[in-house]
């Protein structure tokens, strides 16, 4: 089901205790509500809404309208970690325990593809901002806005990160000494 709400749909989990973004596919959200945009400044205090300011892991999704496909460069500026996904693949892996820190990662849109952007904040100050640029932005670094936003009214799960591959045992032949 889609969404005729402009915004990101907000999944916040307290209680969560970790060095990385946990999976969050196995764990029910506190609290679910619409939200404008994920522009989050860099405070040790609680967020707006928020009812926790420590141990707290977030997922915001939705589908991302570009008016005018092309390259866009996108932009998260998290404390702590922090990864994008666009259409189930991973763009941006700004993941662990860190300081306010911005990662860049760029990608080909269509008209419509799934943000599925997730957090977690450990302990200090915590922050968190969503930026783009390209076609749509005339080529400038903004917060993604809430107009290019539809929030997501169905269930969304985090892409799964990739399984490596086993090596292939091999045989070694015995030598029969004659």
């Amino acid at each position: 089901m889609h969404s005729n709400t402009h915004g990101f749909k907000e999944e916040i989990y307290y209680k969560t205790e970790n060095k990385r973004v946990p999976d969050l596919n196995k764990k029910i959200p506190s609290v679910q509500r619409i939200v404008r945009t994920v522009n989050y400044k860099s405070t040790k205090a609680k967020w707006k809404g928020f009812a926790e300011s420590q141990n707290f892991a977030v997922r915001w999704s939705g589908l991302l309208t570009a008016t005018k496909p092309g390259t866009y460069r996108f932009e998260i500026e998290s404390d702590d970690g922090s990864n994008l996904y666009i259409n189930k693949k991973k763009v941006v892996d700004n993941d662990g325990m860190h300081g306010m820190t911005k990662v860049p990662g760029t990608v080909s849109l269509r008209p419509t593809q799934l943000i599925i952007l997730t957090y977690f904040e450990k302990g200090g100050a915590g922050g968190m901002i969503l930026k783009y640029m390209g076609p749509d932005t005339r080529m400038k670094m903004i917060v993604v806005p809430r107009k290019a936003m539809k929030a997501a009214f169905f269930p969304v799960r985090t892409p799964a990160p990739p399984r490596k591959k086993k090596k292939k045992a091999t045989r070694k032949k015995a030598t029969v000494a004659r």
